[in-house]
């Protein structure tokens, strides 16, 4: 003898779709660029202060429209760009790359693009004749 629509076959699928749903729509976290640590000097290793660089990124996945940040280097010719981080739900990790080819076609794109450089600016001066050294890991742009 078979039992149909018991209360707790019907409570164990609504509990499921609860957990399914839950999943499908809750946005985690995931990271787009790590933190950079920048060091802008001259052709001789003299650092710039003052210098203004900017880091641009996109996750192309996940988002129609990229962010920038522009900062200033200090006395030691670093600056210091933080972790960039997005939230998204599993469901538009999916949806949004097909929105991506139906609104593109071919030119669709997809992942992660971010790009760094410095801006032009009259007031970039070396800062003495000290000249510094790379860290591990920096990013070092030679201006002049």
């Amino acid at each position: 003898m078979t039992v149909r629509n018991s209360p707790l076959k019907r409570k164990a699928i609504w509990a499921f779709l609860l957990v399914v749903g839950v999943v499908l729509l809750y946005p985690f976290e995931s990271t787009v660029v790590p933190s950079k640590n920048v060091l802008v000097v001259t052709k001789d290793w003299r650092p710039i202060q003052g210098a203004a660089v900017r880091q641009i990124w996109q996750n192309y996945s996940l988002e129609s429209v990229g962010d920038q940040q522009d900062l200033r280097t200090d006395e030691n010719g670093r600056v210091t760009f933080p972790r960039r981080t997005i939230r998204a739900s599993v469901l538009k990790r999916i949806m949004h790359p097909i929105w991506n080819i139906l609104r593109q076609g071919v030119h669709a794109s997809f992942g992660v693009q971010t790009d760094m450089f410095s801006l032009p600016d009259t007031s970039e001066k070396p800062i003495g004749n000290k000249t510094v050294e790379a860290r591990p890991g920096d990013v070092v742009l030679r201006l002049r």
